[in-house]
């Protein structure tokens, strides 16, 4: 299944660390979730996602708090894209469930 959507990247920190998410618009996450079967760790989802160029593959995890699920972004992918805090993006995914 392919999926793109637009979202607004969020960071979240702690003392040691810095983490920036994509959180899935709500619809895009109800799709996944009506399909999901998975049976991985934390409900997490596995995927390739695409920023611009750049393609990847990592997985979703669940976010209790939006009802949704939330796309990490490394490093590496922030800095070739010039993504940072409320950075707007478009990304796609192919979710392999």
């Amino acid at each position: 299944m392919f999926l793109s959507f637009n979202t607004t990247v969020i960071k979240y920190s702690t003392e040691k660390a810095s983490w920036y998410f994509a959180p899935l618009p709500l619809d895009v996450a109800k799709n996944i979730k009506s399909l999901n079967k998975s049976k991985l760790g934390f409900g997490s989802v596995k995927v390739i996602a695409i920023i611009n160029e750049t393609q990847w593959q990592t997985s979703i995890f669940p976010d209790s708090k939006s009802s949704s699920y939330i796309l990490p972004i490394k490093s590496e992918i922030r800095q070739k894209n010039n993504i940072t805090e409320n950075t707007t993006v478009n990304i796609a995914i192919e979710v392999f469930i």
